[in-house]
């Protein structure tokens, strides 16, 4: 009897061992036991690099791949400023915020205004620009531009646009949620009809950010040195020294606005960002 218990007590005994390693392994898929975890944190072994699908199949890690994606975009640019015959405004970049497309000649604008169903990219200054000889408007009524555009704080001069009976006209005729920042007018001549700026005519949904101008700019209606119509869109840093000359809604830097959000703007005319006046 007394053997049969002992033999009761070591099964037993077997069962509990088995059962707690049973459920160490569930709360231990890896099946690395705590004194093994203590080795592993004492010497300081690092975690495994997050995963990454592109690392993987390339067999490079995720830093290498960076470094080569960086180089590879010095590259693109380097080939964009050594090509300054280029007219195809998508021939550099991918158009994204991470790797915009990258503009170097003044041909691209022209190539960009002409392609509406590319409005919606992302496009990124690499120079000055001299577009004396250029006339253009990028974006429409109909298809608006709705991209993001980085001036870099380039010099673009001379853009001129003379048709005094066409509506809508600046640099960008029509942003609807479009990003613009940065850019630098010089020596600008807008002459059109209703909805007149030099950087755009109008603008809806849209932040804009960092644009100076100089020149002139003549309409009818709504008539400004950075743009001519605002509709629910801010606008911040901007300043306008432009000639300025409409019959109604004239102003400094915006024509009209409707719910509008102004800030850091600086006027440096006769005119006020907060009244509309006529001049004949």
């Amino acid at each position: 009897m007394i053997m049969l218990n002992k033999s009761f007590i070591l099964l037993g005994t077997m069962f509990l061992f088995c059962l707690t390693g049973c459920f160490g392994k569930l709360n231990n898929p890896t099946n690395e036991t705590t004194l093994e975890k203590q080795d592993r944190t004492n010497t300081n072994e690092s975690e495994p690099e997050p995963y990454n699908e592109l690392a993987e199949v390339s067999g490079k890690s995720m830093d290498s791949l960076a470094q080569e994606n960086q180089a590879k975009n010095m590259s693109t640019l380097e080939s964009c400023l050594e090509n300054l015959e280029e007219t195809y405004h998508k021939a550099y970049g991918e158009g994204t915020a991470e790797n915009p497309y990258l503009l170097c000649t003044e041909s691209q604008f022209v190539s960009l205004s002409n392609n509406s169903e590319d409005f919606s990219f992302n496009y990124s200054a690499q120079r000055n620009f001299d577009f004396t000889g250029y006339s253009f408007n990028i974006g429409t009524i109909e298809a608006p531009f709705a991209g993001a555009f980085y001036g870099n704080n380039y010099t673009f001069s001379n853009y001129s646009f003379d048709e005094a009976s066409k509506d809508n006209v600046g640099f960008f005729g029509v942003l609807n949620k479009a990003s613009i920042e940065n850019i630098n007018f010089e020596n600008a001549y807008v002459n059109a009809a209703m909805n007149v700026g030099v950087l755009f005519g109008v603008a809806v949904d849209s932040q804009i950010s960092g644009v100076v101008s100089t020149g002139d700019v003549a309409g009818n209606t709504n008539v400004g040195g950075i743009g001519g119509a605002v509709i629910t869109s801010d606008i911040s840093e901007v300043s306008s020294t432009a000639g300025v000359l409409g019959s109604f809604n004239v102003n400094q830097l915006i024509g009209f606005y409707s719910q509008r959000s102004l800030t850091k703007a600086v006027e440096n005319t006769n005119y006020s960002e907060n009244r509309y006046l006529s001049q004949q």
